[in-house]
């Protein structure tokens, strides 16, 4: 099949229920396929139902847990209500045991653990999943991961309802719903379902893990009887080399009174573990099974006698008519409980029975979907409310990993996933749950020096501090809580000292010292093994100028610049909490020995799975091993109980790999996947207008380092006119551009007047005089000097050829699309001719065609993410014979200047030589700076504190500072 719904193409039905389809689409917007639940159109006839179904979605958008399915949106299309999940691809465990049997106890075990944890999260949210069952369990093999063997997710959650308040329950009615043979006693009875309930549906699903069997099976009427009355069932009865703990452990969860129960689902999960370690203290005897009244409706001509129950009452369902009471699945034959006084008469067997197989959770693709139709004992929820006619399916809300604002995902506030407390002495509240959008890193640290990844420079953004920090404003800001540094000249040469706070260690306690920031500049200085360095480093300008470094004391530290290499940034070599790299490491963590064993440990160690070992960091947050969830993609953040400075404001930072893309970022906002979202180069420009809607969120473009602009590859027979490139230049309306483009997120949008500074950095200034405004005289005039002529056409020739130029570009990035087509507007009025090529791969190498490391392009348009804070770095991009400098190029003025800039020895020096470059780039007109590349920080309102700053890993820089209101 392939069937349009709004954005999505539908391909296979994966599902079926009372409540509507679910099906395999292809989300066409963002390139993925997903799980597509359309709820029944009559639903979305209903008003009310359509308010509730907006409000359960927002609750269940509490949960934070990496073993629940996330939800991608929600909404409306076309008047049908829809849910779109994250696809996975794995089995039921369901499936799984009636394909393999019983699992081993560890295996066993070990799943439940992991359901267990998803409970607990749902738990301290006030929901209750009220369906916890084999079918509702997915996995998914791990065994090549670093994770493990087998991955769980709780699916599901259609029948989760609030346990906070009637008011607010997610169900529109009271109606029991769910399958019976995991059903609690008291939810047989018509009582109210609270987390007791899942608690006991768990110790049925880990018997049925143990086992590949129900606790009780048999007629409907038959198992709710047993439920309420028949003895929990022995794990050892049919799996004799069990250990004997575990038949506790069921008992205990199984009891017929909730009050006796284990009180989470993590301590039935510790309780499982501990049973595999050994033996056990028995349990405490549980009480009977309470035998209390039952409204039935009494014979013609009898009256129906009363019997006094417990204080908290559990209705006793009585054996049905003519069928059996079903023994627990043992080995041996049970003998039925006695009935209920006031009935009589001996049961009958039951007859067979063979239940309508149920199709799987309707996210679950593949060899899930294909083995679930074969599943024993599962009964389908048509088949419950033919012999139930009490029974009703309410909710087609399913649950995804959702962002809770004061509970995070597997520890409670100040304490580690182990259960240890960090040692505050105030434990902050409240998390924040970070969009990450990219790639999720397979090294932490390490990947800053071997391919700079930006995920991994958000998440190092405080783990790692140094004596300055990069502020909003780009200037560096002090960090005493690390120690001060002072810059003097000492004969001619550039003398940086270092001293380190007496308070200042790392999170394992120990104290950070003068050789730990030697160590740092000898790691760093050069990409020469020989010497020390690192060829995977990727950058080493600034160390590379240090001559020597020398451990005045155990606090201070001395570093001397190379004479005539003085270097006006070096406050960036000890900044944290930006762009740059890490401005210290411990030596005694690091340093392996010799040079070779240093880079590989810096580039190829720490597997994500491995965590950060202890004492890697210095800031005021913490990694912790337990806290990296390679399968879920999460990593959480908890505050450094060594910090010695002010403590975080925040309970846990979490990263989740949302996507790149825009469109997908402002849904996982919109649907609280994450409270934050922070996009750099946002590629549809109707995601600002589209977060402005939302009342609780807070949206602020700005304006960051990275700028678009046009490279002229003077080698071109053409563009090695210089008055080409200006007469391009002057006819480019770049207000009318910005108006066109980047204007339409933010009326502070401006064209870019300076290619080695950018708007809101110290010393910016604007020096593109007369090609501020569009001016098509003087760009024809300019043409014509040439003895170029107007063609019937209305381009212009030059020497036979038309004024016709292609410009590369980078592909599915609408932003530049509509940049190149006003450009290409505006140069048809001047006579010029331009066409985009955006399929072009402009950053391969040499050997492919129109590359920019080819050469062989014409114009070509991309970023140039600006080197903020440091400008000595920015030399290679103008600087003739630059590495980055690909319109082959250079002007002898620019020249000298770009040399002044990376050696000034002061921050006013570098400014100045960066200004008076530029000029001279204006006069030669080799590359043309358009605009800056747009930031979109967009919110949850109920987060203070929130700072931007654009030259840093977005508003992470003041993580510390950032707070629940």
């Amino acid at each position: 099949m392939s069937e349009e719904f709004g954005r999505y193409v539908l391909q296979d039905l994966l599902g079926r229920g009372g409540m509507g389809e679910v099906y395999r689409a292809l989300d066409t917007v963002r390139e993925r396929t997903v799980a597509l639940k359309l709820l029944s159109k009559h639903l979305g006839e209903d008003e009310s139902f359509k308010v509730r179904f907006r409000r359960e979605s927002r609750m269940v958008a509490k949960l934070n847990q990496p073993h629940i399915i996330p939800i991608h949106d929600f909404g409306e299309i076309d008047g049908q209500l829809f849910i779109d999940m994250r696809l996975v691809e794995g089995d039921d465990l369901g499936t799984v045991l009636e394909r393999e049997g019983p699992m081993a106890p560890e295996r066993a075990v070990g799943v439940i653990a992991q359901v267990a944890s998803a409970l607990d999260a749902a738990h301290r949210a006030g929901l209750v999943h009220r369906d916890v069952k084999p079918s509702n369990v997915l996995l998914t093999d791990l065994s090549d991961d670093l994770s493990g063997d087998l991955f769980a997710y709780l699916v599901d959650f259609g029948i989760a309802f609030s346990s906070v308040s009637p008011a607010t329950a997610l169900t529109a009615t009271a109606s029991t719903v769910g399958t019976v043979a995991y059903m609690s006693p008291e939810r047989i009875g018509g009582q109210t379902s609270d987390r007791s309930t899942d608690i006991y549906a768990l110790a049925c699903v880990l018997y049925e893990s143990l086992t590949s069997q129900k606790p009780f099976d048999g007629e409907l009427l038959a198992m709710m009887y047993a439920h309420v009355n028949t003895a929990p069932p022995k794990v050892t009865a049919l799996v004799p080399d069990a250990p004997p703990g575990l038949d506790e452990v069921v008992s205990k969860g199984m009891a017929k009174d909730s009050k006796d129960r284990y009180a989470t689902a993590g301590e039935l999960a510790r309780a499982s573990r501990a049973a595999l370690r050994g033996p056990t203290t028995p349990s405490p005897p549980l009480p009977a099974a309470h035998e209390t009244t039952l409204p039935v409706r009494p014979a013609p001509g009898t009256t129906m006698p009363l019997r006094a129950g417990p204080a908290t009452p559990v209705p006793l369902l009585p054996p049905p008519v003519g069928a059996a009471i079903p023994a627990p699945a043992s080995a041996g034959p049970a003998t039925p409980t006695p009935p209920p006084a006031y009935l009589s008469g001996t049961p009958t067997p039951p007859p067979a029975y063979t239940p309508t197989p149920t199709p799987p959770p309707a996210y679950l693709s593949g060899n899930a979907f294909a083995g679930a139709g074969s599943r024993k004992g599962t009964h389908p929820r048509r088949a419950m409310i033919a012999a139930l006619s009490t029974l009703l399916l309410v909710s087609a809300v399913v649950v995804a990993v959702l962002v809770s604002r004061h509970s995070g995902p597997g520890s409670s506030p100040g304490q580690s996933q182990g259960g240890k407390p960090l040692g505050q002495p105030t434990v902050p509240s409240g998390q924040l749950s970070f969009g990450e959008s990219m790639d999720f890193p397979r090294n932490l640290m390490s990947v800053s020096y071997a391919g700079y990844s930006a995920a991994a420079a958000n998440i190092e953004t405080r783990l790692q501090d140094g004596p300055y920090r990069v502020g909003p404003d780009v200037s560096y800001l002090p960090d005493p809580d690390q120690g001060t540094a002072t810059s003097t000249m000492v004969n001619g040469q550039q003398v940086v000292d270092v001293k380190i706070n007496p308070k200042a260690v790392w999170d394992d306690g120990t104290p950070i010292t003068a050789d730990d920031y030697v160590f740092t500049w000898q790691t760093k200085k050069s990409a020469d093994p020989k010497t020390g360095g690192c060829p995977a480093l990727v950058r080493t300008f600034g160390f590379d100028r240090v001559e020597s470094g020398t451990v005045v004391s155990k606090s201070e530290a001395r570093f001397t610049f190379i004479k005539g290499k003085a270097f006006a940034d070096w406050k960036g070599l000890l900044a944290g909490g930006s762009q740059s790299n890490s401005p210290v490491l411990n030596k005694r963590l690091f340093d392996k020995g010799d040079p070779k064993a240093n880079c590989d440990y810096l580039t190829k160690g720490w597997p994500v799975a491995g965590g950060i070992p202890p004492g890697a960091t210095n800031g005021p947050w913490l990694l912790l091993k337990s806290n990296i969830n390679v399968a879920a993609k999460t990593v959480t953040l908890v505050p450094n109980p060594k910090y010695w400075g002010a403590k975080p404001k925040l309970a846990r930072l979490v990263y989740v790999n949302v996507g790149a893309d825009a469109a997908t970022n402002v849904h996982a906002l919109r649907s609280h996947t994450v409270n934050m979202i922070y996009l750099l180069y946002p590629p549809q420009l109707n995601a600002a207008a589209d977060l402005k809607k939302l009342s609780d969120v807070t949206t602020a473009v700005n304006f960051g380092p990275a700028f678009e602009h046009l490279d002229f590859n003077t080698k071109d027979p053409l563009l090695s006119h210089k008055e080409i490139r200006q007469a391009i230049a002057y006819a480019i309306d770049r207000p009318a551009l910005v108006a066109d483009t980047v204007g339409k997120f933010s009326d502070k949008a401006t064209a870019l007047g300076n290619r080695l500074l950018v708007v809101n950095q110290k010393g910016y200034e604007d020096h593109s005089g007369a090609y501020a405004q569009q001016d098509l005289a003087k760009a024809k005039s300019l043409l014509e000097g040439l003895g170029a002529t107007m063609g019937s056409d209305g381009y212009y020739t030059l020497d036979g050829r038309q004024l016709a130029f292609q410009i590369i570009t980078t592909g599915g990035n609408p932003l530049r699309d509509q940049t190149i087509a006003t450009i290409a507007a505006q140069l048809k009025r001047a006579g010029i001719k331009v066409t985009e090529v955006s399929d072009a791969d402009i950053f391969a190498g040499p050997d492919k065609p129109m590359s920019l490391a080819a050469r062989n392009f014409q114009i070509a348009l991309f970023a140039l993410n600006g080197a903020l804070p440091l400008l000595a770095p920015s030399v290679s991009n103008y600087q003739s014979g630059g590495a980055q400098n690909y319109t082959q190029a250079g002007d002898p003025v620019a020249d000298a200047q770009l040399t002044a800039m990376a050696t000034a020895t002061s921050a006013d020096d570098a400014i100045k030589a960066a200004n008076e470059a530029d000029k001279a780039l204006w006069n030669d007109m080799y590359s043309l700076p358009l605009y800056q590349k747009p930031t979109l920080l967009a919110f949850d309102s109920t987060y203070s504190g929130v700072l931007d700053n654009f030259a840093s890993a977005g508003p992470l820089w003041n993580s510390d500072g950032i707070a629940t209101k």
